[in-house]
């Protein structure tokens, strides 16, 4: 029978306990809820033998699809301490290719009560098929603490209700005004009302969402020359309303650019809702989310849980063991210093202001430690932390709009365009006031070898369209930080940046609605320097010279006459695993020729190379004068070394035993190969890696978590970390 669902704290006088193991839930037809009845409370079991202050978070286990049309399960949890009533929840969901074909609508069975969700479809399939939907629906009350398993179903689309209106949101009195003082007294007003309602006399709504439980409209102004604002305006058919109130100084075009002092307020329907005074630096912007009746959340208490598998293999998301979980510890401590960080209009959060810092960081990976810490767990701290630094990019001077098309600018609409420090305002088509200063007038160093991902998952998981602008926003300005004399020659780059350039890309290209002006911009880019990477490796093999070392990425790394970081090809690996999994072509071809260097640092030893050495910080791979590539492993490991090569354990300089360092990167960058390619050698070296990492190691992947990526199996099952696969894959 099902079981119910309830977070608890035990606990004994040496042993603090979170329960969180879930009970089973049945999946049978048969085993439903009643109309209208609620679940249970759900206990929640930890393991066993976790020590007393550090237990382990997982998220609860998905009811997996058992009827015709069943897509995804999922769950609603009220997280709130006290009741909530029955409400519109609103959440982004990807499906997999030919899931839910066109034609389709998506209905929610709860229990056996199944019923419409408005489902907004932003991007589809080459077949057809809903790709990414935000998607709304009917949640019943819930008691404090309980939570109600959900199944999304496919089913002929049948006629809808008529859509809420912007007509009939004025009608109720939807009433909301920004007013910017600026240091001089000069008070700009906006209303949001009256804006829509000019917007919807002229018939130019822009339309976000639109349905019968809820739609959204945005509708934007200038403050001056300098400040823009937007509102998006979210009314749900019961009456609640969000509006997202955003102010941007970040017009690329504008003369004397400059941090603007003012004081913002926010009134909804005649209260005082927010007010602040600020000091808005230039390329940047901060969002403020008003309810109706001025509330934080409107009474949106109840926590959407996803089925994170599923993600994985739809190819949204990488494949994070959510197996392993994530210590307490590691979630309190986000939490602790999110408390203590700034995450109020122009906030950082916890991102880190200067990029350029190197070493271990949370931050940076294919995504930030906690954004996976959220997907692992579900945990709702760790989910604020994930939310709170989405809110914070919008801080990152990063942001250079274009008055004139309303988007973020494009390189190739601009192609003189640099985005750099050392650009000039004519050969560079910068605005009079160049970017030299920008550093020191923000306290903010962004750089392209370091920028974290912050918004990618947080628009996917929640079809906010403010995070959809910062994705946007973020990867529009690598393409014009890039120097444009260099622009033809991408392996100009550093390695590491260029692997983060294409993760960006990637992800911008992949989530970007397919109406949307700037989809076809970032697709055209990504494909463009694919094409570019495979015509060069794959094609014209322009690193055949490195012989039986071939696999690894040229790039500007002078750090070490002739070196290179292996790591940073790890770094290209996850990004292209990525991409595959995103579904652009070329990707795969690239990993799978560089597999051959990746997997090689670690079965090579026939060759002279000794696998211990293979995760270190730098390997000689080419001659510095020359630039001629080293063609066998056995000068690679020669050049490299001088304690004659014969360590029977990891180089030092490895860290086997951190989650986030060399060998973890390497194990990440191997099972996304083989998830990828299922490439035998990946598999040899990825097993080398399990049985030689040290047990302590498993421990901190409960701790840093974005490096925890498992592989996937030919028969589809994702092995765990630290788990030896079966060497059943293809050569290479």
């Amino acid at each position: 029978m099902t079981t119910g669902r309830r977070w608890n704290w035990t606990g004994a006088a040496s042993l603090a306990v979170l329960i969180l193991t879930i009970a089973p839930i049945s999946s049978r037809a048969d085993d439903r809820l009643a109309d209208g009845e609620e679940q249970a409370p759900l206990q929640l079991v930890a393991e066993a033998a976790v020590a007393a202050t550090n237990t382990v978070l997982r998220a609860p286990a998905m009811t997996k699809p058992a009827l015709p049309g069943d897509l995804v399960g999922m769950m609603l949890v009220n997280r709130a301490g006290q009741p909530s009533r029955s409400q519109a929840v609103t959440f982004g969901q990807v499906f997999a290719a030919g899931a839910a074909p066109r034609g389709d609508g998506i209905e929610a069975r709860i229990g056996t009560r199944q019923t419409p969700a408005q489902a907004d479809v932003k991007t589809r399939y080459a077949d057809g098929s809903i790709k990414h939907a935000i998607l709304t629906l009917t949640a019943p009350a819930l008691a404090a603490g309980r939570a109600v398993d959900v199944m999304l179903v496919a089913v002929k689309a049948a006629p809808s209700a008529p859509p809420v209106t912007a007509n009939a949101l004025l009608a109720q009195g939807y009433a909301l005004t920004l007013r910017v003082t600026f240091a001089d007294g000069i008070a700009r007003d906006l209303d949001a009302a009256d804006l829509l309602r000019q917007a919807s006399a002229a018939g130019r709504l822009d339309t976000w969402l639109s349905g019968p439980l809820v739609s959204e409209f945005r509708v934007e102004a200038r403050i001056d020359p300098l400040l823009r604002a937007s509102f998006d305006i979210r009314a749900y058919a019961d009456g609640r309303v969000r509006t997202g109130v955003m102010v941007a100084n970040d017009n690329l075009w504008t003369a004397n650019s400059r941090t603007v002092a003012y004081r913002a307020d926010i009134r909804a329907a005649g209260q005082s809702v927010f007010t602040a005074g600020l000091s808005h630096h230039r390329a940047a912007n901060w969002r403020r989310a008003v309810w109706s009746g001025g509330s934080e959340t409107g009474g949106d208490t109840v926590a959407v849980l996803r089925d994170v598998d599923y993600l994985t293999r739809t190819g949204a998301i990488p494949a994070f063991d959510t197996d392993l979980g994530v210590n307490t510890s590691a979630v309190a401590d986000t939490a602790t210093a999110l408390a203590k960080a700034d995450t109020g209009p122009l906030g950082a959060a916890l991102i880190q202001k200067y990029m350029p810092t190197t070493g271990g960081r949370s931050d940076i990976g294919i995504l930030p430690s906690w954004t996976s810490s959220y997907l692992i767990s579900q945990d709702a701290r760790a989910e604020r932390a994930m939310y709170a630094n989405a809110d914070a990019s919008g801080s990152a001077p990063w942001h250079f709009h274009d008055a004139i098309s309303g988007q973020y600018v494009r390189i190739d609409q601009h192609p003189k365009l640099w985005l750099d420090y050392r650009a000039k305002v004519t050969a560079n088509e910068v605005s009079a006031t160049t970017l030299a200063t920008l550093a020191k007038e923000t306290g903010w160093t962004t750089d392209d070898a370091h920028t974290p991902s912050l918004a990618f998952v947080p628009y996917l998981l929640s079809g906010d369209r403010y995070y959809l602008d910062e994705l946007q926003a973020v990867s529009a300005w690598r393409l014009g930080a890039f120097n444009p004399a260099y622009r033809s020659n991408i392996m100009a780059k550093q390695v590491r940046a260029l692997a983060w350039e294409l993760r960006d890309l990637g992800d911008a290209a992949y989530a970007t609605p397919d109406a949307h002006p700037l989809k076809g911009y970032f697709v055209g880019q990504i494909t463009q320097e694919l094409a570019l990477l495979r015509d060069a490796y794959v094609g014209r093999r322009v690193m055949r010279a490195a012989g039986e070392v071939e696999g690894w990425f040229m790039g500007d790394d002078s750090r070490v006459p002739g070196g290179l970081g292996p790591w940073q090809i790890d770094f290209m690996a996850l990004a292209l695993a990525g991409l595959d999994g995103h579904g652009f072509a070329g990707a795969r071809d690239l990993l799978d020729w560089s597999a051959n260097f990746i997997a090689g640092r670690f079965i090579s030893a026939n060759q002279g190379f000794n696998p211990y050495y293979g995760p270190a910080y730098v390997l000689k791979l080419f001659d510095p004068v020359t630039k001629a590539p080293t063609p066998s492993w056995r000068r690679v490991l020669a050049d490299s070394f001088t304690d004659g090569g014969t360590r029977t354990s990891f180089v030092p300089e490895s860290y086997p035993s951190c989650a986030y360092c060399y060998v973890a990167v390497a194990k990440a960058a191997l099972a996304a190969t083989i998830t990828v390619t299922q490439s035998s050698r990946a598999i040899q070296a990825y097993n080398f890696l399990v049985t030689h990492t040290p047990a302590d190691a498993m421990k901190q992947y409960r701790t840093v978590t974005n490096w925890a990526i498992r592989p996937r199996l030919p028969d589809g099952r994702l092995a765990r970390v630290g788990e030896t696969i079966p060497s059943v894959g293809r050569t290479p």
